[in-house]
């Protein structure tokens, strides 16, 4: 019997519903536009939830540097673990808590928990029909005629479905709907000669890229004394593989790559842990979502982690793009669950003993059977060819004594240049950034007219790439990029012309601010 082909229609249509395309859906329909989002798993939230990731945040995040929405979700967030029963007194006291104790962000915190408050942003449009979520729907093709897509197919477990609308918004963390609605878009490293960028690769390579990771969520039972000595079916194809910077250490290790000589970095991974008079980096503690500590007993009885670290960054291949992007998939789930498992058996403690043993898989905390999060971490996308490229020196500390100011600025972010081992060449470079603002001409592509980009394939390089991924910055591409689809339908122009046009432009950036989207930073403190 043949799939049921059914037909949708909306003003906006959203290719994913990661960070970025959640909050392009916040701002379209409480403008009044409605909207269709197709997520490719079953939640919404991308980087936060589905890919199980804390946070990543500047300094500056508890005064300035964020849209007024994030802030107020960073403060639900705490009054959500204010209302747990189980909060211990001081820490229900504490106006700044982080949930969660990792060091990474000072909101770690439970992805369950992170879900339940977008899906409470959406609420009241999810609620009214403004806005229509399809899960578990992935873009198969798109109808294009004269620069103007027309409608984009999504396959589901129902079926197929043809999403119709006005605009349609790339927010997978893949750039998926690029190639398939024939958007000039750029991938891997571009070559100094086309970007002019300092560091730059000699010669371009659309698959080099930055590697995704799989995340997981592990507990950790210091009393717990067996651990599964069932390996993985990969593990032993991981523990042969030798870092490519330093090849004395196997990627299942305690080591991971290293600007300085001899390339590669020891860590630990507990904070009271003491190696041979030496305390390293702890692994665990770095994105904890879960401090036992916090709460009286009857909460969680052990801590948690993300296990998001250099050693289970797949550095073997892309899943996008290659001759067999499932296997690449698979590989980058398998090189997690070794690791975990060469932690759990046969690294060494600083007591000498062999295997840590008490770590364990949770996967109740990210609704899945293995523990693994629902869909890797991606830290590069396709990126689209945008009316104005983002280059390492409009940026960069090295060119910009001040902090960069962009006339068309549409928000702002904070992360220094770190491009983590990549999958062909194997470098890898960190550089310091000044504090940057988001281009409205970086997500508006060169020719397709009803197109925009909403998630990390705005108009960055392989470069600048490596600074504008973080969870703040996509919330507020997606944020503002909502804000202008709404902005465009209600005067009949083109997102072009809106950068183009400087009253109009203006008119645009003060419903921004209105908006509370903050575009230019203010003094550091």
């Amino acid at each position: 019997m043949k799939n049921k082909l059914t037909e949708l229609s909306a003003d906006v249509v959203i290719i994913g519903g990661g960070t970025g395309g959640t909050l392009a859906a916040y701002s379209a329909a409480k403008s009044g536009r409605s909207v269709i989002i197709a997520e490719s798993t079953d939640w919404l939230g991308g980087q936060f939830t589905s890919q199980a990731v804390p946070s990543d945040e500047h300094r500056q995040i508890e005064r300035q540097g964020c849209t007024r929405t994030y802030r107020d979700f960073r403060n639900n967030l705490r009054a959500r673990y204010y209302m747990i029963p189980e909060l211990k007194k001081e820490q229900r006291e504490n106006k700044i808590l982080n949930p969660g104790g990792g060091l990474v962000s000072p909101i770690c915190a439970e992805p369950k928990i992170i879900l339940d408050l977008l899906l409470d942003l959406l609420k009241p449009y999810t609620d009214n029909g403004k806005i229509k979520v399809l899960y578990n729907a992935t873009a198969v093709s798109a109808k294009v005629k004269s620069d103007i897509i027309e409608s984009v197919t999504v396959k589901t477990d129902g079926g197929e479905t043809v999403l119709k609308g006005k605009y349609f918004l790339d927010a997978t963390d893949c750039g998926d709907l690029l190639p398939i609605a024939g958007v000039e878009y750029r991938s891997g490293a571009e070559a100094k000669s086309e970007t002019g960028e300092l560091h730059a690769a000699d010669i371009a390579d659309p698959h080099d890229m930055q590697p995704v990771t799989h995340c997981a969520v592990i507990d950790y039972n210091p009393k717990q004394n067996e651990a599964s000595t069932v390996a993985p079916p990969e593990y032993e194809f991981f523990k042969k593989q030798m870092w490519p910077c330093d090849p004395r250490h196997s990627v299942l290790s305690f080591y991971a790559p290293a600007l300085l000589p001899p390339h590669s970095r020891r860590f630990g991974i507990f904070a009271n842990e003491v190696f041979d008079g030496e305390k390293f980096f702890p692994l665990f503690e770095y994105r904890q979502i879960v401090k036992s500590d916090f709460f009286e007993k009857g909460y969680q009885p052990y801590d948690m982690t993300v296990v998001n670290w250099s050693q289970n960054d797949y550095i073997f291949d892309n899943i996008f793009g290659t001759e067999d992007d499932e296997y690449h998939k698979y590989m980058a789930r398998q090189q997690t669950l070794a690791m975990i498992h060469w932690f759990n058996t046969e690294a060494v403690t600083a007591s000498g003993k062999v295997g840590y043993r008490g770590f364990n898989l949770r996967g109740d905390m990210l609704d899945t059977k293995d523990g693994l999060a629902k869909a890797p971490y991606i830290r590069e996308s396709r990126r689209i060819v945008p009316l104005k490229t983002i280059t390492q020196e409009m940026i960069s500390k090295e060119n910009n004594k001040a902090f960069p100011v962009f006339e068309d600025s549409v928000g702002v972010g904070s992360y220094h240049i770190d491009v983590h081992m990549t999958t062909k060449s194997r470098r890898f470079f960190f550089r310091e950034a000044q504090p940057f603002e988001i281009p409205l001409s970086a997500l508006i592509p060169v020719r397709v007219k009803n197109l925009l980009a909403a998630s990390k394939n705005i108009g960055t390089t392989h470069v600048t790439n490596g600074c504008y991924r973080l969870h703040p910055i996509e919330w507020n591409i997606g944020e503002a990029v909502g804000y202008l689809t709404a902005f465009c339908l209600s005067r009949s122009v083109l997102p072009a012309n809106v950068y183009r046009d400087k009253k109009m432009l203006k008119e645009f950036q003060e419903l921004l601010v209105d908006n509370g989207i903050q575009l230019h930073w203010k003094a550091w403190e």
